[in-house]
This record gives structure tokens, sequence and C-alpha cells, in this order.
């Protein structure tokens, strides 16, 4: 916890050598490539699930610690061009039967590529192959889906909220960590989703999950994305029908971290 805090330290007073005073401007948030090339992050999650079928409950714990790294361009229509790879990754679940840890180095270094919009919107081009030994325990062909931060379009003062009309709010905080160019905000998160497909089977199926997030983050209003703090829980009821014999209720909880690291650019992990 100590050495986190130093880094943060670290990184904050390297960035406010770049940064510029805020001034009383309410300044505009979006991505550009300088902010994500050779950023460098660390990722930790720690979640469990509760799953129900017939009366009988299963519990899991979950847990992920992986450092990414991108490299990133210019894009069309001022998107940006964003190549990432985990360069250290460990996943486990644990159950009251087992304990799964997979070897993860099949996937260090696989490549996700894809488009970043101005406010965070992913794309995905391409996702790395991911064994069965690690899918199943994580699904990382998405990791780098939600990875980042949604972004609000427009500038925000100090209390102000700015919503995407789809169930996201994003508002801005007082505080600063002592230095006028980073901003803090808090977001929520409310989406139902009425549809669903079964690992290794892409038919829909039907369900009702609710997925609930809150968190924070921090912006640099020049160096982007310092860190990212989540608590999404996902509820999911699935009715029997003939794939699904019994019904099923599952609530999974995860608190997830995003910290950029200080470090030097790299990509010496190999291309695949």
């Amino acid at each position: 916890m100590a050495s986190s805090k130093r880094a943060w330290r670290t990184l904050l007073l390297s960035l406010a050598i770049l940064g510029e005073r805020s001034g009383g401007r309410e300044p505009a948030l979006h991505y550009t490539p300088e902010q994500l090339d050779c950023a460098h992050f660390r990722e930790t999650s720690r979640g469990s699930v509760e799953t129900y079928t017939a009366g009988r409950a299963r519990q899991e714990s979950v847990g992920l610690d992986g450092e990414w790294r991108f490299r990133a361009k210019p894009g069309r229509a001022d998107s940006v061009q964003v190549e990432a790879w985990f360069d250290s990754l460990s996943v486990w679940r644990r159950t009251a039967e087992a304990n799964l840890e997979p070897d993860t180095d099949p996937l260090i270094g696989g490549r996700y590529r894809g488009v970043v919009s101005r406010d965070g919107r992913y794309r995905a081009d391409a996702r790395p192959f991911v064994p069965d030994d690690i899918a199943e325990v994580a699904d990382l062909s998405r990791a780098l889906d939600d990875l980042l931060p949604r972004l609000p379009t427009q500038s925000l003062p100090i209390g102000g909220t700015w919503t995407d009309g789809a169930g996201l709010e994003i508002r801005r905080l007082a505080g600063s960590a002592g230095i006028d160019s980073v901003l803090q905000f808090s977001f929520t998160l409310r989406r139902d989703t009425r549809e669903g497909a079964l690992r290794g089977d892409s038919t829909p199926i039907r369900l009702h999950q609710t997925t609930r997030e809150d968190g924070t983050f921090a912006w640099h209003i020049r160096g982007g994305l310092l860190r990212r703090q989540r608590h999404i829980t996902i509820e999911t009821e699935i009715p029997p029908e003939p794939r699904v014999q019994r019904p099923v209720r599952a609530r999974v909880e995860q608190n997830v971290l995003l910290e950029r690291l200080v470090g030097e650019c790299t990509s010496a992990s190999p291309d695949r």
C-alpha cells in the first residue's frame, strides 16, 4: 500500500511538471494519441460469484492482477487507434471444490487492437486468442472493451452532471489532489438486459440481467486518465428452457482498480 501511494505521488508530480493550471477554465475532456501512447496501467480486480440452481448455492471468489501497455496513433475523425497488451497477468477462481490458477503465459503479449473515440467508446478490431483454461476463469477476450472510462462530451463545472441517455451519469467532484490540473469525477451506470448467450453457444437465450456500477476516476487535463475505481454488481435470472433445464440466479460483485504507472515506453512484448 505504501509503495502504491509513493508511485501515485510520483506520477502526480511528474504530470504537474507538464501541467497547465486550469485557471478557472472548465476544460473539455477527450482521449488523444499522446495520452495513450506508451501508457502503462496496473489493473487489480477482486470479486465474488454466487449462483443458485434448484435450491443449491455455489460460491466462488475470482481475482485478476495485471499490467497493461499501450501504443497509440491518430485515427479517423479525431479517434485514437490503440494497440494494448498484458505485460504481466495472473487470474484465479476459487471454489469449495477447487482452486483454478491457469498459466497466463500464452496470453502475455497477445494484442488487443481497436479504436477509441474522443469520449472513450471503444471498438475492437482484433482480440487475442484466449486458451480455454484461462477463459474458464476469466473472459479476457473483451478485457479492453470497458477498461477505459467514458468521458462527458461537454465541459462540467464542479457539481455538474452529464448523462449519455442510456444509463450512464458522470458528475464532476470538488478536490484535485492538491494539483489544479487533476480533475475528479464520479459515475454511475444502470443497465437492464433481456437477452444473452451461454458460453460456447452464440444462440441468444431469454434472461433478466441488471448491472449497477458506481465509481470514480481522476483525469489530468493534459496527461489523461490517472486512476479509475469501480464497484460492479450484476444480477442475472435465467428461466427454464430446453437448453437450461432449471432456473438459474446469479449475483456477481466486483471491485476493480486501474492505476496509471510511471515507466519507460516499451514495445518489447512480441507482436502476436
